[in-house]
């Protein structure tokens, strides 16, 4: 057996006799069969396996926890417990009576520390105190006749009909404001058709809501109409860079897809039953390889970046006779219009996850996996509003949205960096330069200083626990504002590359021409990448580690943008330009936000743990887009879209322009 442990792969093991004789991960009773009895409850336990350098199980458990490559703690494990079961497993369950002392039982770790902040809500279940003496004299008796074990154990929760989780004010209020929307889209609704039926015949339908109204009362009334916000959100843009950039829907909607299936890997952090084959398939160079798919973010940040010198270079709101007033001015209101495009939808999440997600369903896995993100909205709502969840993901409403935050700041910084450059144009080079050299040395060197690994990757136990851990190297290099500058800087110089070349047909010929073969090039460059990185993964920390977020990160970011924004830049029809991708694209920010959601509620739901497998995971993408897209369609309807309207008031696009100077 030792032979199998030291190969130089797991794969002559195949998990097959080794994890038999080991403790699995996750182990439950049957949950609904334990509820349909009236006395019952079902408990989920956090055990820890004590280490005992006589067994040679424990031997056998710190060996392979302690090898090369990735792999799970298996001392660390997950026991869902019927207390009708109690006595089945073990002679006695008041063999500790005499000295019993929780704390004394229970691990002092990180782990538990977490679970005491994570689960406060069901920690203050009576049940917990009732069954915690025996629920620890259950598991340890099985690990003793089973396996020789001594444990540490920690109730996270007890379900059961006769101590329901409360709802608070806080739920009821949430309750109110969705019925509020909903009677507030309806309303708008009807009065926006009473508008419409004293119209002229020729100017009812389509035609009517596609107008905007020019009385400010009638424009707040009817911003919350269904009909008119589904016309914006099909409606497509017919104006000659709306036409030339309508690739930019299919590239939306695609990493919107491919966001989803970054997350869906997040199955290794769930309860699964076969940890041999993840554990495996993380010594394959093709899994390895696609670690490296996380750096598709920066295409959403490349985007912003586009976006943001398009409207600023569209608005001409800035000249070089501009006065500070004038720039401060300018600044202050795009930010705020900014802010106002991302906080409606936050909130509305922030509502739902703290006050009304917990309650939705049980089940033995359900709260393990929703009750960690209801209690960081609830208590770290304010990270998200302030737009600080990329300074600590464990400290905000659910870790995903650290995206928001990063994107916020990068887009004041670079706002800045536009009015400077257009405001004192001879600084422009010296001010697009130090951008330049920040962006692509700042990740490195905060690498080489802290001696921090190649890539930002997920281990096996970075999550398992629900919540972030050992990620000092994603910190620094993908969360951060500064590892994503060069994203959003390639995004701007892709906005003046095509106001100023691409946006007319001779240079599109010249340059479409010129990058007709570059893809073949460009994605066989960022594969070698790619395998480059799954090599250095392993290694020690070097100067050579610390420089490889240059070709990760900014040279694919480069090549991509080359390859598929600049050269649909150029190009009138293509893949990307596909009609149905323009409602999906519009919707694109709420799949982002409540794909997330979605997933861990499908997650939450199962009853066993389950087989990770392709066909599993290619499902769970499947039907967690589709489902979140069936919901972002209807809250970018009821509510993005509405909100939008109504905060118009902070958009430039109405305010006078500055006077320019020929």
């Amino acid at each position: 057996m030792r032979t199998c442990i030291y190969s130089e792969s797991l794969a002559e093991c195949k998990g097959a006799s080794l994890y038999k004789q080991i403790p699995p991960l996750f182990a439950t009773d049957d949950y609904k069969t334990c509820l349909q009895q009236s006395t019952a409850s079902f408990c989920m336990v956090y055990v820890e396996i004590q280490p005992d350098h006589n067994s040679d199980i424990w031997s056998r458990i710190w060996d392979l926890q302690n090898s090369e490559g990735y792999h799970y703690r298996h001392d660390q494990l997950y026991r869902g417990v019927c207390t009708s079961n109690f006595g089945k497993n073990y002679t006695s369950i008041t063999v500790y009576a005499p000295s019993w002392n929780a704390s004394a039982m229970e691990p002092e770790t990180d782990n538990v520390k977490m679970s005491r902040k994570l689960y406060r809500i069901s920690r203050k279940q009576k049940s917990i105190s009732h069954y915690e003496q025996e629920l620890h004299n259950h598991i340890s008796s099985e690990m003793e006749s089973k396996y020789n074990l001594s444990v540490k154990t920690f109730v996270k929760y007890c379900d059961n009909p006769r101590e329901p989780i409360q709802k608070d004010t806080g739920y009821l209020i949430a309750i109110y404001i969705i019925l509020g929307i909903i009677a507030l889209n309806v309303f708008s609704t009807l009065y926006d058709r009473r508008l419409e039926s004293h119209q002229t015949e020729e100017s009812q339908g389509v035609h009517y809501f596609g107008r905007n109204h020019k009385p400010i009362t009638n424009k707040i009334l009817t911003s919350f109409s269904l009909h008119r916000n589904y016309n914006r959100l099909v409606a497509p843009n017919k104006s000659p860079v709306g036409k030339d950039l309508r690739f930019v829907d299919g590239v939306r909607t695609l990493l919107s897809i491919a966001i989803v299936l970054e997350h869906v890997i997040f199955a290794q952090f769930m309860p699964i039953s076969n940890v041999s084959t993840v554990e495996y398939l993380y010594t394959t160079t093709i899994v390895i390889s696609s670690l490296h798919f996380v750096v598709c973010i920066e295409m959403f940040f490349l985007l912003s970046g586009l976006m943001l010198y398009l409207k600023f270079d569209k608005l001409e709101c800035i000249t070089t006779t501009s006065s500070l007033k004038q720039c401060i001015t300018v600044y202050v209101r795009m930010m705020i219009s900014r802010y106002l495009r991302y906080i409606p939808s936050v909130l509305l999440l922030i509502m739902f996850s703290s006050n009304v997600l917990l309650h939705l369903q049980n089940g033995p896995f359900w709260r393990h996996i929703i009750e960690p993100n209801v209690k960081m909205c609830s208590d770290y709502w304010w990270s998200n509003l302030f737009m600080t969840p990329n300074l600590n993901v464990n400290n905000s409403c659910w870790l995903h949205t650290w995206y928001i935050g990063a994107d916020f700041h990068l887009y004041g910084v670079f706002l800045g960096v536009l009015i400077i450059s257009t405001r004192f144009p001879r600084f422009k080079r010296l001010t697009y330069g130090l951008i330049g050299i920040i962006g692509v040395a700042m990740p490195s060197i905060v690498s080489h200083m802290r001696k921090l690994g190649s890539t930002s990757t997920c281990k096996l136990e970075d999550f398992r626990h629900m919540y972030l851990k050992g990620i000092e190297t994603g910190e620094a290099l993908y969360l951060s504002s500064y590892s994503n500058l060069i994203g959003f800087f390639i995004g701007i110089l892709c906005g003046e590359l095509y106001s100023k070349y691409l946006r007319h047909d001779k240079y599109k010929q010249v340059v479409s021409r010129y990058l007709q073969s570059l893809p073949m090039y460009g994605w066989l460059v960022i594969s070698m990448i790619w395998y480059l990185g799954s090599t250095l993964m392993t290694k020690e920390h070097s100067i050579w580690t610390a420089l490889f977020p240059i070709l990760h990160k900014h040279l694919s970011v480069a090549i991509v943008a080359t390859i598929i924004f600049l050269f649909n830049m150029c190009k009138k029809r293509g893949f990307f330009t596909w009609p149905y991708f323009r409602l999906l694209a519009r919707i694109s920010y709420q799949v982002y936000l409540w794909h997330f959601p979605i997933l861990f509620m499908i997650y939450g739901s199962i009853n066993q743990p389950f087989n990770v497998s392709i066909q599993f995971l290619v499902a769970l993408l499947v039907i967690t887009y589709a489902l979140s897209a069936i919901a972002s369609f209807f809250i970018a309807l009821m509510v993005e879209y509405p909100m939008a309207e109504l905060l118009s008031v902070f958009d430039l696009k109405n305010k006078p322009k500055a006077a320019k100077i020929s």
